[in-house]
């Protein structure tokens, strides 16, 4: 992620997040965690008052394949103080096929790939808040290619992209798809893995 102040504050504020979400501890330690949570929450908003234009987050793109993805989450709580738009996408990539009659085959399945996946598209929309959804949309074609063309069509200042990698060496080892995506984005892009990659879904 950019090292401007900009993204350094919403770096801080999704660490409070995630270290004051966990449950339990007492009254009092509950108590400073609201604190911490709020101290950074107007750091945030202060880093996005007083930086250039060209340092805010006006819009992110989070590009997700379930709706419960915390990658979500994650792009409403950065949205959520800044007063971002949110543009959910999801990538419905084509079938492999190697000769004409195979994909004729294949046809009628991929059809029915289609209608789930506008449905899914559909309850994407509804996981974000109203007023933070720009909107969510379909994209057909090859996922990486997709992520990059939806981000530049909206102007993304960042791109969310949900991750389901397991383990340190498999972190490391990104899938291509998120390699593609970090190395032609066109803004900074925060990696969110999915909550059954690890015990706290964090950004990577």
């Amino acid at each position: 992620m950019a090292t401007t102040p900009m993204f350094a504050a919403v770096e801080r504020y999704l660490k409070v997040q995630l270290e004051t979400s966990q449950p339990g501890g007492t009254v009092a330690e509950r108590a400073a965690n609201d604190v911490r949570l709020d101290q950074a929450k107007r750091e945030l908003e202060k880093a996005a008052s007083a930086g250039a234009s060209d340092a805010g987050i006006r819009r992110i793109l989070a590009a997700v394949d379930h709706a419960h993805h915390p990658a979500l989450e994650t792009a409403c709580k950065i949205a959520q103080p800044l007063g971002s738009q949110i543009a959910v996408v999801y990538v419905l990539e084509p079938l492999p096929t190697t000769n004409l009659e195979l994909a004729y085959n294949l046809t009628a399945e991929y059809e029915k790939s289609r209608a789930n996946a506008q449905a899914k598209v559909a309850t994407y929309g509804q996981a974000v808040p109203a007023h933070l959804l720009a909107f969510a949309a379909l994209r057909e074609g090859h996922a990486a290619a997709e992520i990059l063309a939806a981000a530049r069509e909206f102007s993304a200042d960042l791109i969310v992209l949900g991750t389901h990698r397991r383990g340190a060496l498999a972190r490391f080892f990104m899938g291509s798809t998120s390699q593609a995506v970090l190395r032609h984005a066109p803004c900074p892009v925060m990696f969110v893995t999915d909550p059954c990659a690890s015990h706290a879904p964090a950004p990577a």
